[in-house]
């Protein structure tokens, strides 16, 4: 996101027809303050996210600040039904799959093929077919962390 955001306020502005240099403006904010979030959320960016502010390119190039937060704004916990998680038991362990936050990487399907097979009807998760560790390692590997080792309503 920050990577993004950097190239954005990097790009010379050129507004489409219907759209101004305000809109572009905006791409950059929402960048700026997900990289804000995202910085929240790690222990390390925890402490030093809330005490800067995050350059932003305005229509003239001059350069504005916007200030950052230390945690991100709470939103509503979402009603299980909302969230469609698809679980499958193995002997071993159990894999939890939130498809709303998939982004389609294809770590999971690269990475354990024989576990998840993508793209075919009914079942498509075997847990059974590669050991433990290795849908450990799958599920930390997964960009959006879709893939779960432990449903994410219950407490740990």
């Amino acid at each position: 996101i920050g990577e993004l955001r950097d190239r954005a306020v990097a790009l010379t502005p050129v507004p489409v027809a219907g759209e101004s240099v305000s809109t572009w403006m905006g791409v950059i904010d929402t960048l700026g303050q997900q990289q804000a979030r995202i910085a929240a959320l790690s222990p390390a960016g925890a402490s030093s996210a809330g005490t800067g502010a995050l350059p932003v390119r305005a229509a003239a190039g001059v350069v504005a600040a916007i200030p950052i937060s230390a945690s991100p704004p709470a939103s509503p916990a979402q009603p299980a039904a909302e969230r469609a998680i698809e679980v499958a038991h193995g002997k071993g362990a159990t894999v939890f799959f939130e498809a709303k936050r998939c982004v389609h990487s294809r770590h999971c399907v690269l990475d354990a093929p024989s576990v998840f097979k993508a793209n075919t009807p009914g079942e498509w998760i075997y847990p059974d077919t590669v050991p433990v560790e290795a849908l450990v390692a799958v599920a930390h590997n997964c960009p959006s962390g879709a893939i779960l080792r432990r449903h994410p309503l219950r407490a740990a």
